[in-house]
């Protein structure tokens, strides 16, 4: 048996959390950054997450603020998924990237010490519904490497279309709505972390240029590609999905199909990643 979020190997008495009936076991390093996630409410604060730390991604040295307690979310989003990063996310001077889900920014900042001209950013709250802390650090964090001006922050989600989001952790689907009030009803009484925030669709902007998409969207990948198709056909950025098992078994096969039938092809295996795992996608004309 395998941990929940990597490789690893776990036995029946490993830690655990129940959700929607099925139980999630974890390895002792996964279990440290899960149970941190769970108790940290208190530090989940912007005046917390005030220690900047240096992170190296793919030869670059850069610093970001995260919190000083070990394992927290602020620091661990930049040590997870590290591997995939250093094989796959390879931008190039110039490259315009557009980091869907970006959290605190572990694939923003790596694309901007790679030296990508401009990173679209967006990181919607969640751990605190109350306020925008992943994109109040992840701002705080352009500034303490002087990358401001190559980064549009979006403190918002997207999706096909507008409305609001009802967003949840644990294998849960985000909802769409049309109105804040109808998403705040759906998070009522909800367990765990929820949040609700607006959403649009890429194609609003009407980018000129882009590069690179990276999107991990908590099981709305294919919604997200939707709402990017104008953007897709006329620039053909490199794709990475993270596909969420636990969430949609079937997300992998959906995004493929919809991706291969607008002329992209799977790049290399899918990369697992315990109960998620990562796919890259390039258009071949």
């Amino acid at each position: 048996m395998n941990c929940c979020r990597c490789p690893g190997r776990v036995s029946p008495e490993s830690p655990y959390l129940t959700a929607n009936g099925q139980t999630y076991r974890f390895c002792p390093t996964c279990a440290m950054a899960a149970i941190a996630h769970a108790t940290s409410t208190p530090t989940m604060k912007t005046e917390a997450i005030q220690t900047p730390f240096p992170v190296l991604s793919r030869g670059h040295v850069f610093k970001v603020y995260a919190c000083g307690e070990s394992y927290h979310p602020s620091w661990w989003s930049f040590l997870d998924e590290l591997e995939t990063r250093e094989l796959w996310w390879d931008i190039k001077p110039g490259d315009a990237v557009a980091d869907i889900g970006a959290d605190f920014g572990s694939y923003t900042f790596s694309a901007l010490a790679q030296g990508a001209a401009m990173v679209y950013a967006w990181s919607p709250p969640f751990k605190v519904p109350t306020e925008a802390l992943e994109a109040i650090t992840l701002h705080r964090s352009a500034q303490l490497n002087g990358w401001v001006d190559r980064l549009s922050l979006f403190v918002s989600g997207l999706w096909s279309e507008p409305g609001h989001l009802a967003a949840f952790d644990g294998p849960r689907m985000p909802r769409h709505f049309k109105t804040p009030h109808e998403a705040s009803a759906a998070i009522q009484g909800q367990p765990g972390h929820c949040a609700t925030f607006p959403v649009s669709t890429l194609d609003v902007l009407n980018l000129p240029k882009l590069d690179w998409a990276k999107i991990d969207t908590e099981g709305a990948e294919l919604h997200v590609l939707r709402g990017a198709e104008a953007t897709i056909a006329r620039c053909h950025p490199t794709i990475m999905l993270e596909h969420h098992f636990h969430i949609n078994p079937a997300c992998e096969l959906e995004c493929t199909a919809w991706l291969n039938a607008r002329g992209y092809v799977q790049d290399g295996a899918t990369r697992p990643h315990g109960a998620i795992a990562h796919s890259l996608y390039r258009w071949k004309p």
